[in-house]
C-alpha cells in the first residue's frame, strides 16, 4: 500500500511539526527560566556563603548545565512518545514495557544508579564544581567537565581523567573559599632569627603592596615562627591567605622574593653540604 505524502502531510504529518516545533521551545523557555530560577535560589543561600563570587557563578554554571541535559532527556523522551502517538500507535504497552525494562535495568544498571546519586549529592554538597582544583582517587587536575554520571579531571600534564561519580568516596578540593601559601625556609643556626622575622614581614608587606598580586591575597603574610629544628638547619615557617587557585603563583613569587632578599642582606638558606676528598 503506498502512501500520498501530501495526504499525510495534511493529516497528520503538521502534528510531527507541532510537536517538534513545541519541543524546541519548550527546551529554550526550559534553559530561560531555569536559569532564573538557579540565580533566584542561589540569593537564598542555595550556594555557600563561604565561596567567591567568581566561585558562585561557576557553581551557577555547573547547576544551569546539569539542569539543562537533564531537562533535554525529559523532553526528548516526551516526544518520542507523542510522535509515536501520532502514527498511530498505542503507547500504553511501550510504557509498559518500558517500566518492565526499568526493573531490569535496575538490576542490572546498579552502578550508574549510584554515579547519578552520588553525582546529585556532590551538587547538592557543593563538594566541587567545574573550574575546581582537585584531588580525587590520587589524580590532581582541574575539573573540566561534570555531570551527574561522571567527573573530568585535567592535569597539569594535559591528561584527561574520565572518574565515575559512584567511585568518588573522598574529594579533596584545593580551591574551594581560599587558599593558603605555607612555605618553609631553611637557615642556618648562626643567623638572627628576630632580623629574619622582621625582614620576611617586610617582604609579605611588598608584595601586598604589589599591583599584580595584591588583588591575589586575602591578608598579610603571617611569620609563623621557628616550626622545626634538624641536623642542618633551623627551619621558619610563614603562610599567606590568598584567592582560589592563586596560591602556586603567589608561593614562588615570594620564594623568589626571599630569596633575592636573603642574598642582599647575606642570609644563608642551609643546605646539605657533600664533602667530595681525593
Amino acid at each position: 500500500m503506498t502512501i500520498d505524502i501530501q495526504d499525510w502531510l495534511i493529516a497528520d504529518g503538521y502534528k510531527i511539526i507541532v510537536i517538534v516545533g513545541l519541543a524546541i521551545l519548550s527546551y529554550v523557555l526550559f534553559r530561560l527560566w531555569g536559569n532564573r530560577i538557579i540565580q533566584t535560589l542561589s540569593k537564598v543561600k542555595i550556594t555557600r556563603g563561604d565561596r567567591t563570587e567568581q566561585e558562585s557563578k561557576l557553581r551557577l554554571k555547573t547547576l544551569s548545565k546539569v539542569v539543562a541535559r537533564a531537562g533535554a532527556v525529559v523532553i526528548l523522551a516526551l516526544v518520542v512518545l507523542m510522535v509515536l502517538q501520532s502514527f498511530g500507535i498505542d503507547i500504553t504497552p511501550v510504557l509498559a514495557g518500558a517500566g518492565v525494562v526499568g526493573i531490569a535495568v535496575g538490576f542490572g544498571a546498579q552502578s550508574l544508579i549510584k554515579d547519578i546519586l552520588n553525582g546529585f549529592f556532590i551538587l547538592l554538597e557543593d563538594q566541587f564544581v567545574e573550574g575546581d582544583f582537585v584531588l580525587i582517587k590520587g589524580m590532581e587536575g582541574t575539573v573540566e567537565d561534570f555531570s551527574l554520571r561522571r567527573t573530568i579531571l585535567r592535569d597539569f600534564k594535559g591528561d584527561t581523567h574520565i572518574i565515575p561519580n559512584s567511585q568518588i568516596k573522598t574529594a579533596t578540593n584545593y580551591t574551594h573559599g581560599w587558599s593558603r601559601v605555607v612555605a618553609t625556609i631553611p637557615v642556618t643556626y648562626e643567623e638572627d632569627t628576630e632580623k629574619i622575622f622582621t625582614l620576611l614581614e617586610k617582604i609579605g608587606g611588598e608584595l601586598a603592596k604589589d599591583e599584580k598580586f595584591k588583588n591575589k591575597l586575602m591578608g598579610s603574610i603571617e611569620v609563623l615562627g621557628v616550626d622545626d629544628f634538624t641536623d642542618v638547619s633551623l627551619n621558619i615557617s610563614v603562610a599567606i591567605k590568598t584567592v582560589p587557585s592563586e596560591q602556586w603563583e603567589v608561593k614562588r613569587e615570594l620564594l623568589k622574593r626571599i630569596k633575592l632578599a636573603f642574598d642582599e642582606e647575606g642570609i644563608e638558606i642551609s643546605h646539605r653540604r657533600r664533602a667530595v676528598t681525593k
